[in-house]
């Protein structure tokens, strides 16, 4: 895969590559490996991503990563991108991966099943499903230039440009993405797949309201958002709590006054990025709590805290300023959940004060209750004519590793503008990029302001 410096897709492409049902593979990224940012970012996600001089001959322990100096390459094309890596892998079969599209889970193991069941060495799907994003249509294509890029060949080929194509006729879901008018074969696609494939809404930030830390460990999950929100790492005890703090416009937020310790608890620690025995912290004016920053409170512990909290506070204040495009996400929970209740004013009341911050700028919020809620909310949305409120349903208060909140679904359908990064670095943090002196790495930038480690 050869990537730009267009960081949104790389982490679609590279998730795909590794819901991918065939599991003896390698993904090969190629680019400019002095492009510090691209490595920063590469290696804090992926860190156990190899470089083609560490790759060993042997491919048979399941799905990896390598990276490719695209300057060790003489031609920059496909050709000696493939015989490059036949150089420093036992590698039987080749094919692009693109970053700018939809890949089914089945799609390299049934593109394969195919050529070895066929002894085909060079295959194609006959065609793919293809979106454009102007005027917001599916269509198939079978233009040679939306194939090329499904073509799979056999390491004996490489090189051979005019040998045949066999194509895959079984159906296989490849979309591409892309702003090509449309040709005559338009049609109109199965609605369960659109529903299944369609492109994300982007935003220019999607920003968590909590009112429970696992929306922001779900928005970090999915790469929806790179700084926390001054709502992420905290549950609220009263989630309409979350409306008074931004009415309020943050005052006395985590003031050391208003905080009370309370008991000690095993908990995740985001300064150590473990789980150790940590001290439940209150905020008794916005009754909210805290168990992930302290093993032990006091004066000198709480400056880099309260630093953090108004440094993000404050990033969160210009997203608003100066993002057109906005995403709330929230959580309607209290604790204990079991005295969860939403009431038709608490909607206008979050809605009011969001119109307030975003300064007549427009935002959508997608928020979720529980189940036995949903009709009424449901209704209220419909007859204020919210049509800029989504909601859904949580049923567990916890997230675990064995399970997703099951209101996770909406995250699935929306995603940040390619150019996210380099806005959220330079105009709102106000790294320079442009100047050495002050070109830090992005996560390094971003574990600062963060300040427990977790993007």
């Amino acid at each position: 895969m050869v990537l730009t410096e267009d960081f949104s897709y790389i982490q679609t492409a590279i998730d795909a590559f590794f819901n991918q049902t065939y599991q003896n593979v390698e993904l090969w990224l190629v680019y400019d490996t002095s492009f510090k940012i691209m490595n920063e970012y590469l290696f804090h996600y992926y860190p156990n991503i190899l470089s083609n001089s560490d790759n060993s001959q042997n491919l048979n322990h399941g799905k990896r990563i390598v990276t490719l100096d695209s300057q060790q390459l003489g031609e920059y094309n496909l050709t000696s991108i493939q015989k490059v890596i036949l150089s420093y892998s036992k590698v039987n079969y080749f094919c692009n991966w693109n970053s700018f599209i939809f890949q089914a889970s089945n799609r390299l193991e049934a593109q394969l099943a195919f050529m070895q069941s066929n002894n085909v060495r060079k295959s194609a799907l006959s065609s793919v499903n293809v979106y454009d994003h102007s005027k917001e249509i599916f269509y198939i294509s079978s233009d040679q230039n939306d194939i090329s890029e499904t073509i799979m060949i056999h390491s004996s080929v490489i090189g051979q440009e005019n040998l045949n194509i066999s194509f895959v006729d079984q159906p296989i879901t490849y979309v591409s993405y892309n702003n090509k008018q449309l040709s005559n074969h338009q049609i109109s696609v199965d609605q369960q797949l659109k529903k299944h494939i369609q492109p994300n809404k982007e935003y220019d930030g999607i920003i968590s309201l909590g009112s429970w830390c696992q929306v922001g460990g779900a928005l970090t999950s999915r790469r929806l958002h790179y700084v926390q929100s001054p709502f992420s790492m905290f549950g609220f005890r009263t989630w309409q709590e979350v409306i008074n703090v931004l009415q309020n416009d943050f005052s006395e937020y985590w003031e050391y006054k208003n905080m009370r310790i309370g008991k000690q608890t095993m908990a995740y620690s985001y300064s150590h990025m473990d789980t150790r025995l940590m001290q439940k912290i209150y905020d008794e004016k916005y009754n909210i709590y805290n168990s992930h920053h302290f093993e032990d409170l006091n004066e000198e512990t709480y400056k880099p805290f309260h630093n953090r909290v108004m440094q993000i506070t404050d990033i969160f204040r210009k997203q608003m300023e100066q993002y057109e495009r906005v995403l709330f996400v929230v959580k309607l929970m209290s604790t204990p959940f079991y005295k969860t209740v939403v009431y038709r004013q608490d909607i206008i009341d979050l809605n009011n004060i969001l119109l307030k911050i975003r300064g007549g700028k427009s935002f959508n919020v997608r928020i979720t209750v529980q189940e036995y809620q949903l009709q009424d909310v449901e209704f209220w949305l419909q007859q204020m004519k919210y049509d800029h409120f989504e909601v859904g349903v949580w049923k567990h208060e916890w997230n675990t590793d064995v399970f997703d909140e099951e209101w996770e679904w909406m995250l699935d359908s929306v995603r940040l503008a390619p150019n996210h990064v380099n806005r959220l670095l330079q105009e709102i943090i106000g790294v320079d990029l442009d100047n050495e002196k002050d070109h830090v790495a992005v996560t390094q930038v971003i574990d600062q302001i963060n300040g427990w480690g977790y993007l």
